[in-house]
């Protein structure tokens, strides 16, 4: 075991999308063939991300991956999916649901399997490395319009000790012997394999995003900035400037001159008629007698 040290980096501070590999389906072959909705064998997954209780943008899928010719694994795409939110957008309950569709040239898409992971554990991390994720099987077509519970990690079985130690030995907390390692390696895949053949039900093997700097693996660890919990603490709303603060208030200049002039009796020297008021003043200038000015505004 190597001197384990803690490195980690805060979310907020991660601002890349969040991204997620989808590895392989592997599982019963019969538990397959046995269910209704699995007539084509082409399948495809879609992710879809919630934060706050909330689907965020559209779900996004696999390409296009034609059935292995092995039976090592039930399907395979080896496909790395780029998601419509950043880590430093990701709340604290935000988590994935999985759906395994099946496909045909004769008919649309059919819902076959889903599963639900959180992107958080319950300290707080991010999750990351090789995870697989338990799809159940649908009852009814309309089962992937609500998203399971995420798994919740409570029992420590076997298997989940052995995944804990692989995801030690992905981050080099283990020390890597070549040998060694060419030895246990496949005994591990051996016994995931009958892990998963005993559960009767299929597994997606996905793979979670390393934050990997000058080769050495940071854990993200769950923090908000400032500014996010300031928003949070008014609701979301923030400052708004007035863009004509400071500048100069033209009625307030106004009614202030013309009540000074008032009160002082003065009248406004630079305050010129126009056209109109300037004829008829020139008239009342010109005009001879008293008729005349009242005739002039007749």
């Amino acid at each position: 075991m190597m001197d384990s040290e803690f490195l980690y980096v805060h979310s907020c501070d991660l601002d890349q999308n969040l991204q997620i590999r989808i590895g392989s389906l592997e599982g019963s072959v019969s538990l397959l063939d046995k269910s209704y909705r699995v007539v084509g064998g082409n399948f495809f997954v879609t992710i879809t991300v919630y934060c706050n209780k909330r689907q965020v943008g559209t779900p996004v899928s696999t390409s296009y991956k034609p059935p292995p010719s092995s039976a090592r694994a039930l399907h395979s795409w080896d496909e790395w999916l780029s998601l419509p939110i950043k880590i430093n957008e990701l709340s604290l309950d935000s988590f994935l649901h999985a759906c395994l569709w099946d496909v045909s040239e004769s008919l649309e898409p059919r819902f076959v399997a889903h599963s639900s992971i959180s992107l958080f554990s319950k300290r707080g991390m991010l999750r990351s490395g090789s995870i697989s994720l338990k799809m159940e099987m649908a009852s009814s077509g309309d089962d992937h319009l609500v998203p399971p519970p995420p798994a919740q990690f409570t029992k420590q079985t076997g298997i989940d000790r052995l995944h804990k130690l692989m995801k030690e030995y992905g981050e080099n907390l283990i020390e890597h012997v070549d040998w060694l390692d060419r030895i246990t390696y496949p005994r591990i895949k051996q016994l995931e394999k009958e892990y998963e053949l005993e559960q009767r039900c299929p597994y997606l093997n996905v793979e979670m995003i390393r934050v990997v700097a000058a080769g050495i693996t940071y854990s993200v660890v769950y923090y908000e900035s400032e500014e996010d919990e300031a928003k949070s603490q008014n609701g979301g709303a923030g400052p708004c400037t007035d863009p004509e603060l400071g500048l100069e208030n033209l009625c307030e200049t106004k009614h202030s001159m013309m009540t000074r002039n008032k009160r002082a009796g003065i009248f406004e020297r630079e305050l010129k008629p126009n056209a109109a008021a300037r004829d008829a003043l020139e008239r009342i200038i010109q005009a001879d007698f008293l008729t005349h000015i009242f005739g002039s505004f007749c």
